[in-house]
């Protein structure tokens, strides 16, 4: 578990928006799956900027070994509150793709680091029966 920052950039029409959130992963040895839970939190360690404060509300991803470990299956869920004010028609432009631009993105950084994963997260997998 852990507190993560981040920033989103956006349109130049409206002011970016950032988020504070903590983000806890959970692992199911038998199923070969991880899941990634985040909501939102307020922690005095975040930046403070001038940037939008969104709210992420109740996310989580999936992603569980399939195909004798060849492949990866994900599902996402995202709840925001983007907080400003933000017309329904740009929420709907900007979600209509994400996730497949998420997916996306997730398969280039794979390809950048050579499929090469955090030695913590390597060290966690093994203790938690992942790999043999």
């Amino acid at each position: 578990e852990y507190v993560m920052y981040s920033h989103v950039a956006t349109p130049p029409t409206m002011p970016d928006r950032d988020f504070v959130t903590d983000v806890s992963l959970t692992l199911d040895p038998p199923q070969k799956s991880l899941t990634v839970q985040m909501h939102s939190i307020t922690d005095p360690a975040a930046p403070t900027t001038s940037y939008v404060r969104a709210e992420l509300k109740d996310s989580v991803f999936v992603l569980s070994s399939i195909d004798h470990g060849r492949k990866t299956h994900v599902v996402a869920e995202i709840h925001c509150d983007p907080k400003g004010g933000v017309a329904a028609w740009m929420v709907n432009w900007f979600q209509k793709n994400w996730g497949y631009n998420t997916v996306a993105s997730m398969r280039r950084q794979v390809r950048r680091t050579g499929g090469k994963m955090d030695p913590r997260l390597t060290t966690m997998l093994k203790e938690k029966g992942f790999f043999d």
